[in-house]
């Protein structure tokens, strides 16, 4: 990795910090009447920080794999509820697929810390 350790360990540790205190982040958003949570603030900060950490450790463009990984599981969820539910509610389908997203994308981004992890002890 070019970028120094503790730069890059504090965007890593950033998403985690973030849903230790995400009730209280949420009772912000409900102030200010936003629907918005801690979590759907955190999937663009995801994306880009999964992309960064790829790119330094591998060299790879990791944006189309991702798009791939997650157009492929919207498709599915949008098959499931359309066979097996009979009808598409755009609405249930985004928010379950958002959920969706956001799991693919923490899960890989601790991958990545595991795998940077594991290069420093080896």
């Amino acid at each position: 990795m070019t970028v120094s350790d503790g730069f890059w360990w504090f965007f890593y540790f950033l998403p985690i910090i973030i849903l230790l205190f995400s009730k209280k982040i949420n009772r912000q958003f409900k102030l200010v009447s936003l629907t918005v949570r801690a979590v759907d603030i955190l999937i663009p900060y995801l994306i880009i920080v999964n992309y960064i950490s790829v790119q330094l450790l591998f060299d790879v463009n990791s944006i189309p794999y991702i798009i791939i990984l997650l157009s492929i599981s919207g498709m599915l969820i949008a098959t499931y509820q359309t066979f097996r539910k009979n009808s598409l509610i755009l609405y249930v389908f985004f928010r379950l697929w958002w959920r969706v997203v956001f799991l693919v994308l923490i899960s890989l981004h601790f991958l990545i810390g595991i795998w940077v992890a594991l290069s420093y002890v080896l």
